[in-house]
C-alpha cells in the first residue's frame, strides 16, 4: 500500500493521514504489518485504523508506504 500525499503550497503544512491497513475477521486468515514508513503516530487500531502525522514541506510530496502479509 501506498499513499502519496503533496504541498503544493507554499507553506510547511502539518497533515495527519488515516489509513485502514487490512485485517482479517476470519481467525484461519492472518494479516500482518511486515514494514512501514514513515512510523505512525498511532495503530494500527483493532479495526485496522492507523494514523501518520506528516511535516511536508513546501512544493514537496512525502510517501506512505505499508507493506502487509497474509497467511
Amino acid at each position: 500500500l501506498t499513499v502519496s500525499v503533496r504541498n503544493r503550497g507554499d507553506a510547511a503544512m502539518a497533515v495527519q493521514v488515516v489509513e485502514r491497513v487490512p485485517h482479517s475477521e476470519v481467525k484461519e486468515v492472518s494479516v500482518s504489518v511486515v514494514s512501514h514508513s514513515p512510523p505512525w503516530a498511532q495503530g494500527p487500531e483493532r479495526d485496522g485504523i492507523c494514523t501518520f502525522a506528516l511535516h511536508i514541506p513546501p512544493h514537496t510530496t512525502q510517501t506512505i508506504q505499508l507493506q502487509v502479509r497474509v497467511e
